[in-house]
């Protein structure tokens, strides 16, 4: 793995972690839990389909590292979920203003992603 993607995996971690421990919890254990389940599993799935079937793209994989790519994909996108679900607002005018935010978050930080060299698009 080169330097700029590892920077970018930790600084990720960190920050999503302190996010993560300092936020208000909204959400119950429980709906943590089902909430981290049911992202990995669509992750993965995602994964399998467009990656690995498709191959439309690569995770990492230039190293052959499947265990840390899979340490991935377990953790990272249901922290994002998970932190999404909790701040999540109920009226609907607050909701459409928080979900741009989050497709333009998820955007950047693809790009992101892209740049540091952890997703390879091929084609």
């Amino acid at each position: 793995m080169n330097k700029m993607l590892i920077v970018f995996l930790l600084v990720s971690y960190l920050v999503i972690g302190v996010i993560f421990l300092l936020m208000p919890k909204r959400l119950t254990k429980q709906e943590i839990y089902i909430t981290w389940f049911i992202v990995t599993v669509q992750t993965l799935i995602a994964d399998i389909f467009f990656g690995e079937i498709l191959d439309l793209y690569d995770l990492i994989k230039e190293d052959g590292d499947l265990l840390i790519d899979l340490i991935i994909q377990i953790s990272l996108p249901a922290f994002f979920g998970i932190l999404y679900m909790n701040f999540m607002p109920r009226e609907r005018n607050k909701f459409i203003v928080y979900f741009v935010f989050w497709v333009a978050f998820s955007v950047a930080y693809e790009t992101l992603a892209v740049f540091v060299g952890y997703i390879h698009y091929k084609g």
